[in-house]
């Protein structure tokens, strides 16, 4: 039954639908890995992500994390599907918010091409698996956050890079707060948007961006990633925690935070 004949058939249950509406495609979502498992995340999985105790986590007690090798491209991730994926069924996201908290300790050493990935949103066609379109963070050679959008069949990037103020780096060693605002260009238009903020800052922000080309594909799975583009990065180790998923602003209505301030090595 659609929502216009709900409505129309039951006016006083507006309300009560908009909540089914929300639920309808699998968001807000969280993981905090607070249950010692990856029981948040429902996709697929590879590699080895370890849900450990750490006593800086973000949130709780414990976070995910990720042993970086040199030699390797550390192909190591988990899955989530949300919206109209295949296994889903749910209703097409066009606008998603995601906050996580990420950190790399001291001593990695970025690969020397750009492409240490930490998020990637997959747009599909809510049929298949395969994914088309993908929106994703990472990090490039000097350590600066960035995102990128990629066309899997023609392999066209965007490279879409800070553009508010000084770029922000990793902070080796610091849990740094990030959160990524996408919103789907109409099909053939250039009018997407992507923003990025870095410890409560704005650092990235781009409105004319040609995400999904003609397709009408929706924003359908998201992964937590280690995966670099080559192997001539260094040994490390990166974590992950307090990720969430929703389709408005989670700081609407709150007071700018502060940044953080770094904590002095004795």
């Amino acid at each position: 039954m659609s929502r216009n004949i709900i409505r129309t058939l039951v006016p006083g249950l507006v309300l009560a639908w908009s909540g089914l509406a929300a639920a309808a495609n699998g968001l807000p979502w969280s993981s905090d890995f607070e249950s010692g498992d990856r029981r948040e995340w429902n996709g697929d999985s590879h590699g080895t992500v370890n849900i450990v105790q750490t006593p800086d986590a973000p949130s709780g007690n414990r976070a995910a994390r990720v042993n970086l090798r040199s030699g390797t491209t550390n192909d190591n991730f988990l899955g989530h599907h949300f919206g109209d994926f295949a296994t889903e069924r749910g209703d097409k996201v066009e606008e998603i918010w995601l906050t996580l908290s990420s950190k790399f300790d001291e001593g990695y050493r970025f690969p020397s091409r750009e492409s240490h990935k930490i998020a990637i949103f997959n747009l599909t066609d809510g049929r298949s698996w395969t994914r088309r379109y993908q929106v994703y963070l990472w990090v490039n050679s000097r350590g600066e956050y960035a995102i990128d959008t990629s066309n899997i069949a023609t392999w066209d990037f965007n490279g879409l890079y800070q553009n508010k103020g000084t770029p922000a780096k990793v902070r080796f060693g610091e849990w740094d707060k990030l959160k990524m605002h996408v919103k789907l260009n109409r099909p053939g238009r250039s009018d997407g948007v992507i923003k990025l903020w870095v410890n409560g800052e704005l650092k990235l922000e781009h409105n004319n961006v040609n995400i999904r080309g003609n397709d009408n594909y929706g924003i359908n799975k998201l992964i937590l990633s280690s995966y670099t583009s080559d192997s001539s990065g260094g040994s490390g180790t990166q974590w992950y925690d307090a990720w969430t998923l929703s389709e408005e602003d989670p700081d609407a209505g709150k007071a700018p935070p502060s940044a953080p301030v770094l904590r002095k090595v004795q």
